[in-house]
């Protein structure tokens, strides 16, 4: 009878971790959704920001240079490693 009792709660603590588990994932989730929503924001601030004044300034090797740094940022961005600006 106890080996059954221990198994039982065995099974409650298991299920229990799962549910924790569960709702740890859910949170980062959730976290990580927020985050990519600030990274969205700080890039277009950034292209309204630099990308216009070197688009408007006519200085070819800016605008080069920018338009470089912007193509940087998106890939790292598709590939999950966040939009880190040089």
């Amino acid at each position: 009878m106890k080996n059954l009792e221990a198994q039982t709660l065995m099974l409650k603590l298991a299920n229990e971790y799962d549910k924790l588990t569960d709702r740890a994932d859910e949170r980062a989730t959730r976290e990580g959704i927020r985050l990519r929503r600030a990274e969205e924001e700080i890039l277009a601030d950034h292209a309204a920001h630099c990308i216009e004044q070197a688009i408007t300034s006519g200085n070819k090797a800016e605008q080069r240079r920018k338009v470089a740094e912007l193509t940087g940022v998106l890939r790292r961005s598709e590939r999950g490693n966040g939009l880190l600006f040089i």
